[in-house]
């Protein structure tokens, strides 16, 4: 049987095939790592917005009773103006995350991109293959035919 010439083609594109389907795994896996991250620093940044609302309503609810004092205003500004800067902070961190998933999200597409063009040029190369590998068996068809053919032709 003849051996088929592209054959060392063929095992180039499908290490192809493989070396791009890991750098989607790897991609996937820091663009999930990214998204994890985001998530973790928004349920930081609403957690401490929440806990510091809380501390607004129980300090309002002391002002209203009358029990503050001047002194007591001027911290609770001070306070506020550095709870302020802190959320700021926790949102300049989100926002820095979603930046980083954003990066991380279009890696894993140029990955996905590349995975499918590998896939394709290898699939390429399969079908020539199995063309080849066609022709090869319906030629040792004829080959045999012919041979039982002159195997049963009568001699003259």
């Amino acid at each position: 049987m003849p051996k088929y010439s592209l054959e060392a083609l063929e095992k180039l594109r499908d290490t192809r095939v493989d070396e791009a389907t890991k750098l989607l795994a790897e991609a996937v896996r820091e663009r999930e790592a990214a998204t994890a991250r985001r998530q973790a620093a928004e349920v930081s940044l609403e957690s401490r917005r929440l806990e510091m609302d809380g501390i607004r309503a129980s300090e309002r609810a002391v002002l209203e009773q009358g029990g503050a004092a001047a002194h007591d205003l001027a911290l609770a500004g001070a306070w506020e103006l550095g709870a302020q800067a802190e959320l700021e902070r926790l949102a300049l961190a989100v926002a820095r995350r979603k930046d980083e998933e954003g990066a991380a999200s279009k890696k894993e597409a140029e990955a996905r991109s590349r995975v499918a063009l590998e896939k394709a040029n290898a699939e390429v190369v399969r079908k020539d293959h199995d063309r080849f590998d066609a022709g090869v068996r319906k030629a040792e068809l004829v080959k045999e035919e012919e041979a039982a053919g002159e195997a049963w032709r009568p001699k003259n």
